[in-house]
């Protein structure tokens, strides 16, 4: 299915709050990434089935996939959100961290960072920086700069939250929700060579429905969609960060032949690889 790609988008975050949102689960969506700044005021989010408390200098990660809702907000709540898809993550440096190891996007990690004023500012500067660029964007320098700042957020986000968050690194799951953890970590570490959903339900010692069915109820996506999409991520990255030829990037991804690789891209992207490379790269 044809989707927008290479997107980022950052607004204030009272854009965010409203009445008519309040306690409607929404699932994000499979590649999309956001990261939501409360500068003054607070909420309250649900985060996959656990309410969690956002105050004043404190920041909420929603990853692909986690299903949220708002339950409530102060009225007087200010700050800034940022949502970009991977993408126009993949599209600014080579060899570059892959945003699934960032902590706050993992599912079992507390989606909560909470900072103190020196900390908040250090952040706010960088947010202000990323979103004056990407309003003035207009060349392709301009539009470097942003994919820059953006790295250069997440890096020190994390510094900022391995530090904040050391003695509560770990979030208590849900069962479905701890099952759904294991799968994606699984999927992760080997991608490349397992493609059934059955590798995963045998390594995890469960009916291959049942997997498929906590992992649809927990992230709106089938198992099978989540695999093919790490699998797509992976080809994009190198499509985009390296010289690979199609031939050669088919054959690191372990597809039996160039032409089965070619056929399985278009499919889930509407291009084929030459063209996405193409298209991108002329953007880049």
């Amino acid at each position: 299915m044809n989707k927008r790609s290479n997107y980022i988008e950052i607004f204030r975050v009272e854009r965010l709050l409203s009445d008519e949102l309040l306690n409607q689960e929404i699932v994000n969506a499979r590649d999309l990434y956001k990261i939501v700044f409360i500068e003054q005021g607070g909420v309250e989010i649900l985060v996959n089935g656990e309410v969690f408390e956002v105050t004043s200098f404190s920041i909420y990660f929603i990853a692909p996939n986690q299903i949220t809702a708002l339950k409530s907000y102060q009225p007087s709540t200010t700050g800034y959100c940022i949502r970009f898809d991977a993408d126009f993550f993949l599209l600014c440096l080579k060899n570059q961290v892959k945003l699934s190891f960032f902590p706050f996007f993992q599912l079992d990690k507390h989606p909560v960072l909470s900072l103190d004023h020196s900390g908040w500012c250090d952040i706010e500067h960088l947010v202000l920086k990323l979103k004056n660029e990407y309003e003035r964007r207009i060349s392709f320098n301009d539009e470097v700069l942003v994919k820059l700042y953006l790295n250069i957020l997440l890096i020190e986000l994390e510094r900022q939250y391995k530090t904040e968050n050391a003695a509560i690194f770990k979030v208590a799951l849900s069962r479905k929700h701890q099952i759904t953890s294991k799968f994606q970590q699984l999927v992760e570490d080997n991608f490349l060579t397992l493609r059934k959903v059955s590798d995963y339900s045998d390594s995890l010692t469960m009916a291959t429905n049942y997997l498929n069915d906590v992992v649809k109820e927990t992230t709106g996506h089938s198992a099978s969609e989540l695999i093919q999409n790490r699998l797509l991520i992976e080809a994009k990255a190198m499509l985009l960060q390296t010289e690979l030829t199609i031939s050669e990037i088919a054959a690191k991804l372990h597809f039996n032949d160039n032409s089965y690789f070619c056929r399985f891209f278009k499919r889930h992207t509407g291009e084929s690889p030459q063209e996405f490379r193409k298209t991108h790269q002329a953007r880049a």
